[in-house]
């Protein structure tokens, strides 16, 4: 089986197929906390399994996760990365709270209009304003979810059988060459 850690990287693995290591990671990730977020299992060339999950863990035990799926085989690449969600959080924060303020503003008009024309108007400023601060709401609850959660991304894909009797397989060399591309 290959296995691939992070950015779906060709790695190994000592383990016999692509269904039984499916649960060492679900143990793995529930180990530490985690859950799997998605996965996908295909069937590849030649009938050999192929599966991609996504592993969600928390920040603090990323470390400790990855040191266990590379304790399921041999690494043979991985990548790492990170995003810098700094800028957009404070900026998101300001847009918040003048929409907030502009929110404050627009019920204190409401509570002193007169007519009809004057409260619709307003409720329709208010309607855009709460819809605005939904909006970024649910976006710094994102990014909440992406600091405190590492995405860990795993490919398993099991070997070709050696010694089929067959010395050379056009086959097989494209397939080689599209996963290595």
């Amino acid at each position: 089986i290959g296995w691939c850690d992070w950015s779906s990287d060709v790695c190994s693995s000592d383990l016999e197929n692509v269904s039984s290591t499916l649960d060492p990671l679900k143990r793995i990730a529930a180990l530490h906390g985690g859950y799997i977020g998605s996965m996908s299992v295909n069937t590849q060339y030649g009938n050999r399994l192929y599966a991609s999950l996504i592993i969600r863990i928390p920040a603090g035990e990323f470390d400790g996760t990855v040191s266990d799926i590379k304790a399921l085989g041999t690494l043979k690449s991985e990548s790492l990365s990170a995003d810098d969600v700094t800028e957009e959080y404070v900026d998101l924060q300001a847009r918040r709270n003048a929409l907030a303020s502009q929110l404050v503003q627009y019920n204190r008009i409401m509570e002193r209009a007169e007519n009809v024309s004057e409260i619709l108007e307003v409720q329709v400023q208010i309607k855009r304003v709460q819809v605005e601060l939904d909006r970024i709401d649910g976006r710094l609850e994102y990014l909440d979810n992406r600091v405190d959660y590492g995405t860990i991304m795993v490919t398993l894909v099991e070997p070709e059988p050696v010694g089929r009797g067959e010395e050379f397989s056009l086959v097989s060399v494209l397939n080689e060459g599209i996963q290595g591309f």
